[in-house]
């Protein structure tokens, strides 16, 4: 039994829109497919960029998080940028020393989402270890008063254990105490 839609093609004899139909159906799920093939490729470098992570090897974290870039900006037709994932790299590249790294996928990460609140965090970061207390305030200051990440984590419990982990690496400096005292981190 044909269908409503096929009956139509074929009483009106119309099947080069048929064609057209199919072939674009097609072309919709060749896209997914695509998409869900890359951004599987991206998710799981993302969970390993996590677990390497975990046993502090930032740099291989920095480089697992720096090719699910490579794919993202590869492949525009089927990602867009995400501002996630450069978060996530600036993060490893701060923890891995790699300073003007963490610099730059901030910046593109604050391109897209300037209020961002962990972007945000981690600029304030980046601007304490490089000892400017004033800019890394601002950053720190702009979510005092929001209790919660988007996460359900409180702000000042997520920059207390971001303080915690880049001194327990090395990355700690005279500033840490001073940025303590004015959040009011015990």
């Amino acid at each position: 039994m044909l269908s409503n839609t096929d009956l139509c093609y074929s009483e009106t004899g119309n099947n080069a829109l048929k064609q057209a139909e199919l072939n674009k159906t097609q072309e919709i799920a060749a896209r997914q497919e695509k998409f869900d093939m890359l951004f599987g490729e991206i998710r799981d470098l993302w969970s390993k960029a996590d677990a390497i992570s975990r046993v502090g090897d930032y740099q291989s974290a920095m480089k697992l998080m720096l090719t699910s870039d490579s794919i993202m900006d590869a492949n525009p037709q089927y990602l867009t940028p995400d501002w996630s994932i450069y978060n996530s790299t600036a993060w490893f590249a701060l923890l891995a020393h790699e300073f003007n790294v963490a610099k730059d996928y901030l910046a593109k990460g604050l391109a897209l989402q300037p209020m961002n609140m962990y972007l945000n965090g981690n600029l304030g970061l980046y601007h304490l270890i490089h000892g400017d207390v004033r800019k890394a305030m601002i950053q720190f200051n702009l979510y005092k008063r929001k209790e919660k990440f988007p996460s359900g984590l409180k702000w000042i419990d997520v920059i207390s254990e971001d303080l915690e982990i880049l001194e327990s690496i090395g990355l700690g400096n005279e500033h840490f105490a001073e940025v303590r005292k004015q959040l009011r981190i015990r």
